[in-house]
């Protein structure tokens, strides 16, 4: 039986909008024959993480980060992307689906 595809969903926070309910159908439905479902956040907390499925693994930017004090302009820009990268390479992710600009 060929590996499953890991696919992680991006996203900047989880309130209650479109973008996240979408996320939380896909998350919900995916064929987990197929597919290993992962979801990244940037902001912690949303009306809508509840709902995420138990079997998905959640990556928080902001609970993840070693740096407390202030960012200095692109500076948390920087380290999100550094964030996102070294999850990537950790699970061994094959596609992306990033919902908005985060």
């Amino acid at each position: 039986m060929p590996e499953k595809l890991r696919v992680l969903l991006a996203i900047g926070e989880f309130s209650g909008g479109g973008c996240q309910r979408q996320v939380i159908g896909i998350l919900q439905h995916l064929d987990r024959t197929r597919f290993r479902p992962y979801l990244y956040v940037v902001s912690p907390g949303g009306d809508l993480l509840p709902e995420v499925p138990a079997d998905v693994p959640v990556f928080v930017f902001a609970e993840r980060q070693r740096r407390a004090g202030w960012w200095y302009p692109g500076q948390a820009h920087r380290a999100g992307v550094r964030d996102l990268a070294e999850v990537l390479r950790q699970e061994e992710i094959d596609v992306v689906y990033g919902l908005t600009d985060h």
